[in-house]
């Protein structure tokens, strides 16, 4: 029955359309005093157009759903090379839609989602709770340590443990440019600037551009 409602909900017009028919239909078979097999007739024709449109419309939201689900993963990868605070505005708000139709997280995919989206709101703590989430389901998701390092360094600077998160990053990916970057900043915020230094110069080494930025407007090389 909800489906049936559903159905009428978003194809208004065509409900009125053959609701008119039904009723035209149904005065005409009384003022000819239509029987029978005619009357059997109108009310296999009604049902095949009704099956008809409610199958066009299945397929149209298959479609759809198809679509979402391709974008879905195309956002995903376009998420793990970009920080949250880095994120375009047209990624941010694709990433609330997203976000907001993952009612029940059940993969790891959704719960870094739903980490990112916490962390583009600045709601670093719940950020954090979510990525360790998806780091217990996949503890080589790089992604995810860094950008948990990242929410400590905005809880309060908690600058050990980003640090311990910029590590782990790097021990499963070496040339992860990226977390000695942010393993830089950590150690220069943390009073350890000559350390940070060192490793931003790793980052701009690995090709990382902010750090060559930043280097370059202190006037030092790598």
């Amino acid at each position: 029955m909800a489906r049936i409602l559903k159905w009428i909900r978003q194809n208004k017009g065509l409900t009125i359309f053959f609701g008119i028919i039904g009723i035209a239909s149904l005065v005409l078979a009384i003022f000819f005093k239509i029987e029978g097999i005619l009357g059997l007739v109108f009310t296999i024709l009604g049902l095949f157009l009704t099956l008809y449109i409610q199958k066009k419309q299945e397929q149209k939201e298959e479609k759809k759903e198809q679509r979402e689900e391709e974008r879905h993963k195309e956002v995903l990868e376009e998420i793990q090379k970009v920080q949250p605070k880095d994120a375009k505005p047209e990624l941010k708000d694709e990433i609330a839609s997203i976000n907001d139709r993952i009612t029940t997280p059940k993969t790891a995919d959704d719960w870094f989602i739903k980490a990112y989206a916490a962390q583009i709101d600045g709601n670093f703590e719940t950020a954090i709770r979510h990525y360790e989430k998806v780091i217990n389901e996949k503890p080589d998701a790089v992604s995810a340590y860094v950008n948990m390092g990242v929410a400590y360094v905005g809880l309060d600077g908690q600058y050990e443990k980003a640090i311990k998160c910029f590590e782990k990053a790097i021990e499963l990916k070496p040339d992860y440019a990226e977390a000695y970057y942010n393993m830089g900043l950590a150690y220069g915020q943390k009073s350890n600037g000559k350390e940070g230094i060192e490793f931003i110069k790793k980052a701009a080494r690995l090709g990382y551009e902010p750090a060559q930025i930043l280097l370059q407007k202190n006037g030092e090389s790598w």
